[in-house]
């Protein structure tokens, strides 16, 4: 799972997501990760692994923060992603910023990626500021 994450989070900086490298099956098994963390009471080792690695920079080498947020951001507005339940995973990033149910260590690390997504609309490329905010404020 992990390899499949770094290779579609590389492939999201040209917005196609259709790569050889990830395709649908990559697009699913990232789909499937966000929805298990957002609807179970445990988290496994894994997936809390992969999620602060993502935020953290540490395994995954990706080139900007831009790119790691812009999947984040299409995760919010479900452009992409068919995640049927917004305040669910509107709650994983609530809980992420908050370090309510998460463990991940560095929450100081963490927590200005989110947070420049949330309140820095000219570093990241948000498509509808509006929907994003009322999808954000629900969740909260």
């Amino acid at each position: 799972m992990s390899t499949t994450l770094c290779r579609f989070l590389w492939n999201t900086e040209n917005r196609s997501c259709r790569s050889p490298r990830v395709g649908s099956y990559g697009i699913s098994k990232m789909c499937r990760f966000l929805w298990n963390i957002g609807n179970r009471s445990s988290v496994s080792r894994e997936e809390l692994s992969v999620l602060s690695d993502m935020l953290h920079n540490r395994r995954y080498p990706i080139s900007a923060i831009v790119n790691r947020a812009s999947v984040l951001n299409d995760m919010l507005h479900s452009c992409r992603y068919p995640i049927s339940a917004t305040a669910n995973r509107v709650s994983v990033l609530n809980d992420m910023l908050h370090s309510r149910r998460y463990p991940i260590s560095a929450t100081v690390n963490r927590a200005p990626v989110l947070n420049n997504m949330l309140h820095t609309v000219a570093r990241y490329p948000i498509y509808t500021t509006m929907n994003w905010a009322i999808c954000y404020t629900r969740g909260t």
